[in-house]
């Protein structure tokens, strides 16, 4: 909602807009190839725990490979119907 406020130095504008969610952090980024593995994952925290990232990279995208597996499946057997 747009309005208008009265303050000492006259009329002023103001809006009244929704709460925005805290800001976000990301704590690393995957590089994903062609063939769908990850070629690099950097991580932006300080502590090493690069390994969890590698492992998180990797089972994301075992469960994206899964679901568009199973969404193949669907669309094939709705087209021979």
């Amino acid at each position: 909602m747009v309005g208008v406020r009265k303050s000492r130095r006259g009329l002023t504008l103001f809006h009244d807009l929704p709460k925005m969610p805290p800001l976000l952090k990301i704590n690393a980024v995957a590089f994903v190839s062609a063939q769908n593995f990850p070629i690099l994952v950097r991580s932006f925290i300080g502590d090493n725990d690069d390994l969890k990232y590698h492992y998180l990279a990797h089972t994301s995208l075992d469960v994206i490979e899964e679901r568009s597996a199973y969404f193949a499946v669907l669309l094939h057997g709705l087209h021979l119907t």
